[in-house]
């Protein structure tokens, strides 16, 4: 909930619930609201991707404490992994389209969203990937999502 309220406060965007799903912005309600009336069942926020594993680190590494000023040794210890959760994924039979919507992506996002490309592309996963950030772009993501799968038919 802090987080969510940061993210509000500094980028504003808006929590905000439809039938019954709370969704953090309200470009991801539009774009749910868009899949729904056309008939695509988009599953939201429930898939999860492990993009980067976690891994031990046997050196030191000396960085400023949270809550201090000291830097103190948060080397040597177990780091954890990195898990990516898209907005929404629409999974076809040969088919899975993959759809971020970021009204506006801070730099953490935009080296999570590179990392899970990169992921794709060692796991070969052959994902549809969109990133609309206005519901301009939306209406163009649902079309051409559409058009995909109308062509794969």
């Amino acid at each position: 909930w802090v987080y969510l309220c940061f993210i509000r406060m500094k980028y504003n965007s808006k929590a905000n619930t439809y039938k019954g799903i709370r969704f953090k912005s309200r470009l991801e309600t539009y774009m749910y609201k868009l899949f729904e009336d056309a008939g695509i069942k988009a599953e939201y926020e429930r898939h999860k991707y492990n993009i980067l594993d976690p891994f031990f680190f046997p050196f030191d590494c000396y960085e400023k404490s949270i809550k201090g000023k000291a830097m103190i040794n948060k080397g040597n210890k177990k780091i954890q992994g990195i898990v990516y959760t898209p907005d929404f994924v629409i999974e076809d039979e040969n088919t899975t389209y993959v759809v971020e919507t970021k009204g506006i992506a801070t730099p953490d996002f935009m080296v999570r969203f590179k990392l899970f490309k990169r992921w794709c592309l060692d796991q070969r996963k052959d994902f549809v990937i969109f990133m609309p950030r206005n519901q301009t772009q939306c209406n163009e993501t649902l079309q051409t999502i559409q058009q995909m799968r109308e062509a794969a038919k």
